[in-house]
């Protein structure tokens, strides 16, 4: 919620997803209790539920915004909302499409320090490389990794300890 009204920068696919699952539940929530508090006339209550809907209405924007920054397009692509139908589908597509990595006319490396790759730690340089190869084909042996993983990792324990 640092970013509440924030339309520069960038935010992860994770971010996105995640800011959309919450906001999801909080409007489950806000229209349950609208269900509840309904006194059954021809008019169903939203108050609760409008509450969230205009409370969150432009922070939905930002994010999207901060988004479309990750991946390289301009914030004017949410103009694609009031387009019915196709604009929604667009827009998904690009709330799915992955981070751009490195650096975008929006905001720089986001990409490089949110990567999730799989990569083994190594506690300080004094480990042999010896050492370091056993743990990579203990994660190999118990399936942690693949082989084709476990060639790319024990050529780069090669490629350092020839340095």
């Amino acid at each position: 919620m640092r970013h509440y009204v924030d339309f520069e920068g960038r935010a992860s696919r994770t971010q996105y997803w995640l800011y959309t699952l919450t906001l999801f539940g909080i409007t489950v929530v806000a229209l349950a209790l609208d269900l509840i508090i309904d006194d059954q006339s021809a008019e169903p209550a939203a108050f609760f539920t409008g509450i969230v809907v205009l409370a969150h209405f432009i922070p939905s924007l930002a994010i999207t915004a901060r988004r479309l920054h990750d991946i390289g397009k301009s914030a004017w692509w949410l103009l694609l909302m009031l387009a019915p139908g196709i604009g929604s589908i667009v827009l998904l597509v690009f709330m799915c499409t992955p981070t751009k990595t490195g650096e975008n006319r929006f905001n720089t490396h986001i990409g490089e320090t949110q990567s999730f790759e799989r990569k083994p730690h190594f506690e300080g340089t004094e480990q042999s490389s010896l050492h370091q190869l056993e743990k990579i084909a203990s994660l190999r042996a118990t399936g942690a990794i693949d082989e084709d993983e476990f060639k790319q990792l024990k050529a780069n324990v090669l490629a350092r300890s020839s340095l």
